[in-house]
């Protein structure tokens, strides 16, 4: 007979052997009887034993299973809340380098519009200096007219010798050096002192070489140029290889486009 843990088990076998299965965690006590043939009691005896709950189904077990468990889950949460943040932290990277790429592509635009402002004013301010160098010109052609014009005046003793010296003087200075400076300065402005920079790199060049490279800078031809300066062709294309010489251009170069590349 076997009592404990809420169980009354009784077997009869004709061995010394028996055998309990599924017993429960606690105390039991076993009791066994010898029996005669006849159904007398021969002997008893009795055993106490006690079945102990093994530690890993314990009480401080599930306790200790418990912070495991939490510890796993506050890890789970602590990860998925870096992942997130992470994830949201890249997207506003991302978003952030977007917008930078718009503001720098419309930068771009900006200034290639700016660029193109630019080179219309350039353009339009050539023009305008292509002009005032015609304009220049007709008044030295002009002052030219008018020195004859005194000299012819002096020899039929129209004029004084004192009146004539007055009158020169006066062209001289109302006349192409004040329309040349005027030039020389607007040309500077726009093509980035380029007078400076010419004079600094070949102080050797007088001023109407000067004059020349600014004509030829403005791209013009050779009979322009002749308008300009009051010479011949022949003079011109003379100029144009005396300043040759002086720049020490080869003979396979450009003239113009040396000049235009004068920064």
């Amino acid at each position: 007979m076997l009592e404990g843990n809420g169980k009354d088990l009784k077997a009869e076998v004709n061995k010394p052997v028996i055998s309990f299965n599924s017993l429960g965690y606690g105390s039991y006590k076993l009791q066994v009887s010898v029996l005669s043939p006849d159904g007398k009691i021969l002997g008893t005896t009795s055993y106490k034993f006690k079945r102990v709950v093994p530690f890993y189904l314990s009480i401080w077990a599930f306790i200790i299973y418990g912070l495991f468990a939490s510890m796993l889950i506050k890890k789970y949460i602590d990860w998925r809340a870096y992942k997130i943040i992470r994830k949201n932290k890249q997207e506003a990277e991302e978003n952030l380098m977007r917008q930078n790429l718009k503001v720098l592509e419309q930068k771009q635009i900006i200034a290639a519009q700016q660029q193109i402002i630019m080179e219309n004013e350039l353009s339009t301010k050539g023009k305008e200096l292509a002009t005032m160098a015609f304009q220049v010109a007709v008044q030295s052609t002009k002052a030219d007219n008018l020195r004859e014009e005194l000299l012819e005046k002096k020899r039929k003793g129209q004029l004084t010798n004192k009146d004539f010296e007055e009158l020169i003087t006066d062209v001289k200075i109302n006349g192409t050096d004040e329309a040349w400076n005027i030039f020389q300065q607007n040309f500077d402005l726009i093509h980035q002192s380029f007078f400076r920079n010419l004079r600094f790199r070949y102080p050797e060049l007088t001023s109407t070489d000067l004059k020349f490279c600014a004509l030829l800078r403005l791209n013009f031809n050779t009979k322009d140029i002749a308008k300009f300066t009051n010479l011949t062709v022949r003079g011109v294309e003379g100029a144009r290889y005396r300043l040759r010489k002086k720049l020490g251009i080869k003979n396979n170069q450009s003239l113009t486009d040396f000049l235009i590349e004068i920064k």
